[in-house]
């Protein structure tokens, strides 16, 4: 049962780092264009915002498999 509290607030916490990860980014490039008097342009990178999110999405993918997984062993050991 602790993989899947574990696997669970894995889950959780990398969502919330990715979401900050994407907050700061953007906040991040308004500061800098308002600093520079929009002398420099900047902006947040598709890449790295597709590779943070993909993260995320296979730490749910994770904790699916994990739940799938618990669910056919107690099955098992009911039969």
């Amino acid at each position: 049962m602790s993989y899947f509290v574990f696997c669970a607030l894995g889950t959780l916490f990398k969502f919330t780092s990715a979401l900050w990860q994407h907050t700061a980014s953007a906040i991040a490039t308004t500061v800098l264009e308002a600093s520079a008097v929009s002398i420099v342009r900047g902006s947040v990178g598709t890449v790295a915002t597709v590779l943070a999110w993909f993260v995320v999405g296979l730490w749910i993918l994770a904790f699916v498999m994990l739940l799938i997984v618990g669910y056919v062993r107690s099955r098992e050991e009911r039969s």
